[in-house]
């Protein structure tokens, strides 16, 4: 999709993300108009957003078209503060692509919460990203590299891998990454 200056962008939101949006007394919707020099104009019944921009800085749009993609796929506005980063990027996958049923959309995302959090806490710690699971979406926030390793094994645990295989696999990752920043470091 290409934007131009001229452009406003309008968005589509999930009704029950809106006040997360907004925020208590308008709070997160002011930081967000002024960190990214927008108007937001909200229709919390349809859910439909438009992105008015004050200035001329397409990024700025563009990033701000993605910190609130972040938080209609489920992250709080504090989680999504790491897009703030250049390094940092979102990505969104839409569990229904492999799935037939809700009986199995419910089994995988079980799978990747696992028992008291432990697979979603272990791949947001050995991977350094931060994971949301809203719907039927899994929502990554990372650097480039980060996000690939996380994905590889969300999808290794969408495909019924067991979670032991699913670990050794991060933890490998993991050590492999610390053993070349040594390398570079010496």
């Amino acid at each position: 999709m290409r934007v131009k200056l001229t452009d406003n962008v309008k968005l589509n939101f999930f009704t029950d993300r809106i006040g997360v949006l907004i925020g208590k007394k308008g709070e997160i919707k002011q930081f967000l108009e002024r960190r990214f020099g927008i108007n937001l104009i909200i229709n919390s019944a349809t859910g439909q957003i438009l992105l008015e921009h004050k200035d001329s800085d397409i990024e700025k749009l563009l990033k701000a078209k993605e910190f609130l993609k972040a938080i209609d796929y489920g992250f709080s506005p504090i989680s999504a503060q790491r897009l703030l980063s250049d390094e940092q990027n979102l990505r969104i996958i839409d569990l229904t692509d492999h799935v037939k049923s809700d009986k199995d959309l419910s089994r995988i995302k079980g799978r990747i919460i696992g028992g008291k959090g432990k697979t979603r806490k272990i791949i947001e710690e050995t991977s350094n990203v931060s994971l949301s699971i809203y719907r039927s979406y899994i929502s990554l926030i990372g650097t480039y590299d980060d996000i690939i390793m996380a994905g590889e094994a969300l999808s290794l645990l969408i495909k019924g891998a067991p979670h032991k295989t699913v670990y050794n696999r991060l933890y490998n990752e993991r050590t492999k990454r610390k053993m070349e920043k040594r390398v570079l470091w010496l």
